[in-house]
């Protein structure tokens, strides 16, 4: 289930000083992660988003399905200074904020969770700031 992603100059450059600061604290598995992301990427110019695109500082919301189970959740993707599981603002380096950075509304996305494997459905992304394209 490859789908494509898209990122802006910014989101991109974040996701590169993560990778490379990751990679200084010897997490060269999460570095890899994200260089993977950002050499999959296409690249959007500037600070603009692509519509119905999830980047960071996205609230996402997104449907779930695990072990026959769905249930719909939302979340804000940040940095990781600004996580914070009460405000439902999860980091760009958990597992389940990569799956979804980049991709557009609609798509599916297999994740890889501590509990096993979920698939996600995009049904919406409102930009928290930038500009859409």
């Amino acid at each position: 289930m490859t789908a494509i992603r898209y990122l802006n100059q910014k989101d991109a450059i974040v996701l590169q000083r993560l990778a490379e600061h990751q990679s200084n604290l010897g997490a060269a598995e999460l570095a890899e992660k994200l260089d993977d992301i950002l050499s999959s990427a296409v690249l959007v110019q500037g600070d603009v988003r692509k519509k119905n695109c999830v980047g960071l500082n996205s609230k996402v919301t997104f449907s779930k399905t695990a072990d026959g189970e769905v249930s719909t959740n939302a979340m804000t993707i940040v940095s990781p200074e600004d996580a914070s599981a009460a405000e439902s603002r999860i980091s760009i380096l958990a597992p389940l904020a990569m799956a979804l950075i980049g991709r557009k509304v609609n798509g599916l996305v297999k994740v890889q969770l501590p509990y096993g494997e979920a698939t996600l459905k995009i049904l919406e992304v409102e930009h928290l700031e930038n500009t859409e394209a």
